[in-house]
């Protein structure tokens, strides 16, 4: 009888390291493990701003996906228990310090200009307002011209424009040359709405620059609408003004600008209007 009893007592650490116990002992474990885990992540700011770091990011990259030529407003429900730095390529969702935040990237795309933006915790606007106008996308911190072109940026021969500025400041009815060089641009000034039509050249540039001037004059004027139209020498009379840039091998713009009023301010917003075309194509 005593000798069945020491083999029974002799057992149980056979049956402690058999491996079938160590298997139900370590499922068990790493269900603990699971089961704790999935607690902490759902009771915990963790998780939430690792969702919020990711939804924003994903709509980042879904502004690339919009057509060229449309422009929009998105108004984003941003938490503002978190705060929110959107910088290059990344989105951080913090508490405290952007350190301990959650980030979450998303690509940015070379034809477009992107616009970042931070916004601390505890802030009073419960709302991100993201944006995409013409070529530039991203936070939205001022108004903006829904209207903006959209301007595809391709490749182009190297030009040195030359601004001239007292023309621009006698600009009117009569069209003036705003810029010179291996560049020519021809503008006239009149009163009415704020509209702009550009002719171009056949020279394919010549459309690109006149759809970067177009830019300008949208974030300096509340424009209406624009046009480019390409022209043809043979359709224009020989009085015609335009006719001097149909017939210019170089890239050659005119602008027919309307605007309710042809005053200094004005003068200097077509000013900056056309450096700012010119240089963003140069």
């Amino acid at each position: 009888m005593s000798s069945l009893s020491r083999n029974r007592r002799a057992s149980v650490p056979d049956i402690i390291l058999s491996p079938t116990f160590t298997t139900v002992i370590a499922l068990g474990l790493v269900g603990l493990i699971i089961l704790s885990s999935i607690y902490k992540l759902g009771s915990s700011t963790e998780f939430e701003k690792q969702i919020f770091s990711a939804d924003i990011a994903l709509l980042a990259d879904s502004l690339y996906a919009v057509r060229p030529d449309v422009n929009l407003i998105i108004e984003y429900p941003a938490p503002t228990q978190f705060g929110i730095k959107i910088e290059p390529r990344l989105v951080t969702v913090y508490q405290e310090k952007p350190e301990d935040g959650k980030s979450f990237w998303y690509n940015e795309d070379k034809a477009y200009q992107f616009k970042y933006g931070a916004f601390p915790p505890k802030r009073k606007t419960p709302k991100i307002t993201f944006f995409k106008q013409g070529n530039t996308l991203g936070v939205l911190t001022t108004n903006i011209n829904t209207a903006t072109p959209y301007c595809e940026i391709r490749p182009h021969q190297k030009t040195s424009a030359r601004i001239d500025y007292p023309a621009i400041a006698g600009i009117g009815q009569q069209p003036v040359d705003v810029a010179t060089g291996n560049v020519q641009i021809t503008a006239q000034a009149l009163q009415g709405n704020p509209t702009a039509t550009l002719y171009v050249n056949s020279n394919p540039e010549s459309a690109q620059l006149a759809c970067q001037i177009a830019q300008a004059l949208f974030e300096e004027f509340p424009m209406e609408g624009y046009a480019i139209i390409p022209l043809n020498p043979e359709l224009l009379s020989p009085d015609d003004p335009r006719l001097k840039t149909a017939q210019n091998q170089n890239i050659a713009v005119f602008i027919e600008l309307t605007l309710p009023a042809i005053d200094v301010q004005a003068k200097a917003g077509i000013s900056q209007a056309v450096a700012t075309g010119v240089k963003d194509f140069v």
